[in-house]
């Protein structure tokens, strides 16, 4: 999977393991590059340091249940994020923002908690390439938000589709 950013995402702290799962757990690794000199103000990227060796998430672990539907989807991710903010305030994990210059990339574990906080120069542009790699000894694919994982029932995800609406029409 890759992703083109113009501008910051201003996404909260989460895990891509959340998003793109897979048998076994972690093998999954993501690469941001700077495509240009990242300002500070223009919503950079930030890292929970540390945050790779927390156990996988899974929304059954919080009392949710799995969603049906990308309506509950967002109820139980707005719920999700609130518990990485919790879970950073209590393993006291630091937060750190690097400043990255064109070229430059930083390349993270599936688990580590990541994203980018608020623009504060909405004329400043944030260019930047994000690159998703499975490894080759993935033997599963699948969609974490709409598995569960304490059950083992994974929502299978493939190379050929990987929009889960196309599979299930009621999201």
């Amino acid at each position: 999977s890759t992703i083109n950013f113009i501008k910051g995402t201003e996404q909260p702290l989460h895990s891509d393991e959340m998003h793109f799962g897979s048998i076994p757990h972690r093998y999954l690794a993501g690469c941001w590059i700077a495509l240009e000199d990242i300002d500070p103000d223009s919503g950079p990227l930030s890292i929970a340091v540390g945050s790779h060796k927390q156990p996988i998430f899974s929304f059954e672990q919080i009392g949710l249940s799995t969603p049906r539907n990308e309506s509950d989807f967002k109820k139980s991710y707005s719920i999700y994020e609130e518990w990485v903010k919790k879970t950073i305030q209590t393993s006291k994990m630091d937060i750190v923002t690097p400043r990255l210059r064109k070229g430059q990339c930083l390349i993270w574990l599936s688990n580590a908690l990541h994203g980018a906080y608020e623009i504060k120069n909405n004329h400043l542009t944030r260019k930047s390439l994000v690159v998703h790699y499975h490894f080759d000894r993935c033997k599963k694919l699948f969609y974490p938000s709409y598995s569960n994982l304490k059950t083992g029932k994974l929502i299978p995800r493939t190379m050929k589709n990987l929009d889960i609406r196309k599979q299930n029409p009621a999201l």
